[in-house]
């Protein structure tokens, strides 16, 4: 991913349309080429960077934007092999992977993330967005996750702060119950939540 909006809607994006970096516009994003070598030496450059420069940071992690949308064509190879060298250019450091859930991140992203996480590719941990306003869409799809991929790498990500209202209290407290149980760790989406939506609760409950 490039940028939201179109090639000309910042410094980067401008310099990436250039280039040739560009395979075009989706869902309202630019988005670059996965399989272009310049593109994946500049991602795992910046990661690199990142690792390096900030002492006491030990790994750095790639989102659902790390992704071709389906709307150019079937590339679950070409992810597959973007992730596989961006690792190896990453030679220092521990490297995440946050993606969209299992279904949608196959058929929507060309991230087939099952199949990494079952040929383990590299990824130190996955961290599936599971970011739902409700308990029981989390639940439901917490289940099918671990039931497809098992507990060994994975953690899950809830969400308080999103688009449209915040995740009810009461909701966090049984998605987070649910990880505790099953001995999952977990990711708050995102500091808004912990800090001034629910900064009080969250003491509380940690």
């Amino acid at each position: 991913m490039a940028s939201y909006g179109g090639p000309d809607a910042n410094a980067f994006s401008r310099y990436a349309d250039q280039h040739g970096w560009v395979r075009g516009e989706a869902r309202g994003w630019t988005w670059l080429i996965a399989s272009h070598t310049d593109v994946l030496s500049f991602i795992s450059g910046i990661m690199q960077d990142a690792i390096d420069l900030y002492p006491g940071l030990t790994g750095v992690q790639l989102d659902d934007h790390f992704a071709q949308p389906s709307e150019f064509g079937y590339l679950q190879g070409t992810m597959k092999a973007a992730a596989e060298t961006v690792l190896k250019e990453v030679t220092q450091g521990l490297v995440s992977l946050s993606p969209s859930p299992i279904d949608y991140s196959r058929d929507s992203n060309n991230v087939d993330w099952e199949d990494w996480y079952k040929s383990d590719i590299g990824f130190f941990e996955y961290v599936p967005q599971l970011y739902y306003d409700n308990y029981n869409s989390f639940s439901a799809e917490l289940t099918k996750t671990i039931n497809l991929v098992g507990k060994d790498w994975l953690l899950t990500g809830i969400r308080v702060n999103g688009s449209g209202s915040p995740t009810p209290w009461a909701e966090v407290v049984k998605m987070m119950d649910r990880c505790v149980t099953e001995k999952i760790a977990y990711s708050i989406w995102y500091s808004e939540g912990v800090l001034d939506t629910y900064p009080t609760q969250f003491q509380n409950y940690w």
